[in-house]
């Protein structure tokens, strides 16, 4: 677990404080380096988030020449990879410029006979078709000769890619790439989907009829079956995307979904990856991707029921394959568990499921892993990365041996002569051993926080779930319960699952382990355990539960109690004036109120020999949000006398993270304020958290303020507005709940409403902040009973 400061802390109590989030989710959010400034794109991701298309390289070209090609009626040929990339990329352009041209054509290589990337056979095709502009997605970067190739023939070629640019750029007409050294787009991590979905942004200028908007649902597949980053644009694009995928717009993911058995309304980044991709990329792994395009761009229930149908017996076919070369795989590993990477080969193997193999193994034995095809000849290999090493880079430096491959940082694939195998194990092997630093792969998997049961609520729980989409660059959060004792025998579910009962002698949470049986033992022990897992919600029959999935169970953790005092006001007093208890005691005071029991005015103090120094936590009264410079260092801290509360903490989540804050030093919580605070921060609390009846006069002032247009200075003026009764902070509540729901839009600082009838039969548990906020005001509520 990462080091946590007092400056991480601060900024995490104005994350918690800004976006009503429980504190523990704002130290998750902070440690993995998302501060006050970015935590608006992470967690309400917006259009409008969205870089302009015109950054790219290259871009302005490659729209004009489309645009001349549709209006002298030119035929168009887009030539797409097969995976699920490169098909969601395809499925995408072709509507749209279906839209304007009779003329356009499609073309997704077999993998198995062309494989990967521009060749003769496509270039043929186009020629004699008499296709006068070809348009490249999810590959063409490299493709020197045969764009050169086609050029020469008369056929204009415009790359859209994503993958590695090598030292020698294709002289297409145009080559869109955030990857290009030239580019200027501020970032270069999108997916092949993603780069097409900005082209079709800038063509939308040219074109009116375009809604880039309707096309996120396959933005989101692509993106997430690609296995790129989902941070910074892949981020927004993939939360967006989910919400248009929860539609069911496009028959063909409906159908998808009917026949994975996929609830269009549970849909997460965990169902792209595990089931929607597999089945998507399953016909172009067996040879020919059409299969799946045509899903993608069928029009009517029917037709899309019937291929999904098909693609879900192909997909069968596949897993059976894939299990039969890991099994294979997997006997050939034994005794070689120590070596430096994974690099095996068979003639048995087939070449559409290496790849799927090579991931499962990289993630099991956290090495890089190769596997190679010798049943064709030239031999044909995949590579998949682990984490912080890029496999790309491995196979340059080896590139002398490979007749061509391609791919990003965490998986490629390429082509070999047989003889060179020998010579490229050597090779990758020493490549490897020179560049991974396996000290680093200790802290994959490691848990983010470290927490007692009483932490454990619904409001962490919801709050976890609104950092989804997780993937590669935005892990799911991993929670560790330090000490846990088990109630009762366990409940074994379905001869495969675990269910059981965790307490620690107060409260009681209900814990499961999928596909775990091997816990039982342990379980049943009677003695105290720990476990790494993540809090959710289980909705069933209209009915939500708090439940812990448990991932590992670990040895119980010994830990440290905070020792909670009482501290009469008057001491606390001393040492606010700087006169408390020794002139080299260092105090930390958090005050939360405005001096008449009002929320929204959260400060800490640092009380330091003589010297008061005062940090506003209140959101609104930080203007640029940067790191503030405490003057602590490790002395100071090992010299911290304890935390003093003049106002009530937030519970047990705040005081742990405090905690952490101060490297686990066992200090002692003072409570320095009266029942009466208490009473009146209860009160507080019904102007934070919106209710139905708040919701809705809020929508009504933002109708009426609409209405007489922008006469604002600043947005904390736009908040007073509309706050109809609530606090600035409940205020802010309520428009993040309106932007879940779709109800309003960012118009810079403002906001525009986007329905103008009734909103008071919206269903308010669709937004995942209303549902939070529920948890907070329950979460929030009991802690100040239990001080009274």
């Amino acid at each position: 677990m990462k080091n946590f400061s007092l400056d991480d802390a601060y900024q995490a109590f104005i994350l918690s404080s800004k976006y009503c989030i429980p504190p523990r989710m704002a130290q998750i959010l902070v440690q993995r380096g998302i501060g006050p400034e970015e935590a608006d794109a992470y967690l309400h991701s917006q259009y409008s988030h969205l870089h302009d298309p015109f950054l790219l390289p290259d871009i302005k070209p490659a729209v004009e020449r489309i645009v001349r090609a549709v209006n002298e009626e030119e035929h168009i040929l887009i030539y797409g990879d097969f995976d699920a990339d490169g098909i969601t990329a395809t499925a995408i352009l072709y509507d749209v410029l279906s839209l304007f041209s009779p003329n356009v054509d499609y073309y997704i290589p077999n993998r198995l006979i062309e494989g990967y990337d521009l060749g003769d056979e496509v270039i043929s095709y186009a020629v004699e078709r008499k296709q006068t502009l070809m348009i490249t997605v999810d590959c063409g970067t490299k493709a020197v000769e045969a764009t050169a190739r086609a050029r020469q023939l008369g056929l204009d070629v415009i790359i859209t890619d994503h993958h590695k640019v090598g030292e020698e750029i294709p002289q297409a007409l145009a080559v869109v790439n955030p990857k290009r050294k030239d580019s200027e787009y501020p970032f270069n991590r999108l997916a092949g989907v993603g780069v097409v979905y900005k082209l079709i942004q800038a063509l939308a200028g040219n074109f009116p009829d375009i809604a880039p908007e309707s096309y996120l649902d396959l933005v989101a597949l692509g993106t997430v079956a690609d296995v790129v980053p989902l941070v910074g644009e892949n981020r927004t694009l993939v939360k967006l995307g989910l919400s248009r995928l929860a539609l069911q717009e496009r028959p063909g993911i409906s159908a998808l979904c009917q026949t994975a058995r996929v609830s269009p309304r549970a849909i997460t980044s965990w169902h792209i990856s595990f089931v929607l991709a597999p089945r998507i990329n399953a016909a172009g792994r067996l040879g020919d991707a059409t299969l799946s395009l045509q899903l993608l761009m069928s029009k009517t229930p029917n037709e899309a029921l019937r291929l999904a149908s098909k693609l879900e017996t192909r997909n069968r076919e596949r897993r059976e394959i894939c299990d039969s070369v890991y099994r294979q795989a997997k006997e050939m590993l034994k005794g070689r568990v120590d070596d430096e990477c994974i690099f095996l080969s068979s003639k048995d193997w087939h070449p559409g499921v290496i790849g799927i193999v090579a991931a499962r193994l990289a993630e099991e034995f956290l090495r890089p892993a190769i596997l190679i095809t010798t049943d064709t000849s030239p031999a044909r290999g995949s590579a998949r990365a682990i984490e912080g090493f890029d496999v790309v880079e491995a196979l340059i430096s080896t590139e002398d041996l490979l007749i061509r491959f391609g791919g990003h940082q965490d998986a490629a694939g390429f082509v070999i002569d047989q003889g060179g195998i020998a010579e490229l194990e050597v090779r990758l092997h020493e490549y490897v051993r020179e560049n991974v630093v396996w000290e680093d792969l200790l802290t994959v998997g490691k848990a983010d926080l470290e927490c007692d049961i009483s932490e454990i609520d619904e409001s962490l729980a919801e709050g976890l779930a609104m950092m989804e989409p997780f993937g590669m660059g935005n892990p799911e959060p991993i929670i560790c319960i330090r000490s846990a004792r088990v109630l009762s025998q366990p409940e074994v579910l379905r001869d495969r699952h675990v269910r059981f009962k965790i307490t620690d002698g107060f409260k009681v949470i209900t814990a499961i382990a999928f596909n775990h049986l091997d816990f039982l033992p342990v379980l049943s022990s009677g003695k105290p355990v720990g476990l790494t897992g993540r809090p959710y919600m289980n909705f069933w029959n209209g009915r939500s539960s708090l439940e812990f999935r448990v991932k590992e169970i670990i040895p119980a953790m010994v830990d440290d109690l905070i020792e909670i005092r009482q501290m009469e006001p008057k001491d606390a007093q001393r040492i606010y004036r700087g006169e408390g208890r020794g002139k080299e005691a260092v105090w930390l005071i958090i005050d939360r109120t405005d001096g008449e029991g009002r929320a929204g005015s959260d400060k800490v103090y640092i009380i330091k020999k003589d010297n008061i120094e005062q940090h506003a936590l209140n959101w609104m009264e930080v203007e640029d949000f940067k790191q503030f410079e405490s003057e602590l260092n490790v002395e100071d801290i090992s010299k911290i006398k304890g935390i003093i509360f003049l106002s009530p903490p937030m519970g047990p989540q705040e005081l742990a993270m405090l905690r952490e804050a101060v490297s686990y030093s066992r200090l002692p919580v003072y409570m320095a304020f009266s029942e009466d605070v208490v009473r009146k921060e209860m009160e507080v609390i019904k102007h934070l958290f919106p209710e139905r009846k708040d919701l809705v006069d809020v929508y009504r002032a933002i109708l009426e303020v609409d209405s007489m247009g922008p006469h604002f200075d600043n947005y904390k003026q736009y908040l007073d507005a509309v706050s109809e009764g609530l606090s600035l902070l409940g205020t802010q509540n309520a428009l993040y709940i309106f932007q879940d729901l779709g109800l309003i839009s960012r118009e810079g600082k403002f906001f525009k409403p986007m329905r103008s009838g009734r909103v008071d039969k919206v269903e308010l548990d669709d937004s995942v902040h209303y549902r939070i906020c529920q948890a907070e005001r329950n979460r929030r509520s009991v802690y100040l009973k239990s001080l009274l």
